[in-house]
């Protein structure tokens, strides 16, 4: 079927530029407009802040928890930080999502690897294409090429969207849990480490599979913190599996 989309003006500043306070208006308004339309995902394409007491992200975990929106940002395209997350986007209960290279899936240089030392978490949650991307421009029938994490996100937005498709009934953590299992592991050639490319590449053929029915996509409940949970699921020789808890 058809997407059903809605859009939300941030641009405030010349440039295309927006600020903080007009990200947070715009996913408060977002988290009320799904109380009354079908919504279920959010990408923002703009650089943002990694303290969870940032103004916009509060906004996008009010999204997040009130409104079970999946919430995916960019990493912004700062390069390497690896000491400082300060410039990284954060979506606590969403996606941050880095840039690639497509023809070698190698993190694009403008891409951020770093740890924010607020929130201890590792960013990004994944990688998508973010180098010489083709896209269209509102003024022109012929498109452009252009590059950077803003691009990498909304391929995201769209693989969780098709998600959403093959399960209705899915909430927003289990197409979270569904996008980072079925991604394909970079570590092998980033230096052996999941820093700048987190779960991996995305892999929205495998995606669909797993939606579609082929592997478990289930919610439960973990107990009180510190106390040991296990959980059983059928495997087969010679098959890799992948395991998200989110």
């Amino acid at each position: 079927p058809d997407a059903l989309m809605t859009g939300y003006a941030l641009s405030v500043l010349p440039g295309g530029l927006t600020i903080i306070s007009r990200q947070a208006f715009a996913f408060q308004r977002l988290t009320a407009d799904a109380l009354f339309f079908p919504i279920r995902v959010a990408n923002m394409s703009y650089e943002s802040g990694s303290a969870p007491s940032s103004l916009e992200v509060m906004a996008m975990d009010e999204a997040a928890n009130v409104a079970d929106l999946l919430i995916v940002v960019e990493t912004g395209n700062g390069g390497p930080l690896p000491l400082n997350g300060a410039a990284v986007a954060s979506a606590l209960n969403g996606l941050v999502v880095g840039a690639v290279a497509p023809f070698n899936r190698r993190l694009a240089s403008f891409s951020p690897a770093a740890l924010p030392l607020i929130t201890g978490r590792e960013y990004p949650d994944l990688v998508a294409d973010g180098v010489n991307v083709w896209g269209a421009l509102a003024s022109s029938n012929q498109g452009a090429i252009a590059s950077g994490a803003s691009f990498a996100a909304p391929q995201v937005a769209g693989a969780a969207a098709l998600c959403f498709e093959r399960r209705p009934t899915a909430s927003a953590l289990e197409a979270r849990a569904a996008l980072l299992a079925t991604t394909e592991d970079l570590r092998a050639s980033n230096g052996g480490t999941s820093a700048g490319v987190g779960a991996g590449y995305l892999r929205d053929d495998r995606l669909d599979l797993l939606a579609s029915g082929a592997g478990l996509l289930d919610t439960g409940t973990l107990p009180a913190i510190n106390t040991p949970s296990s959980f059983s699921l059928p495997v087969s020789a010679g098959q890799e599996y992948t395991i998200a808890v989110t």
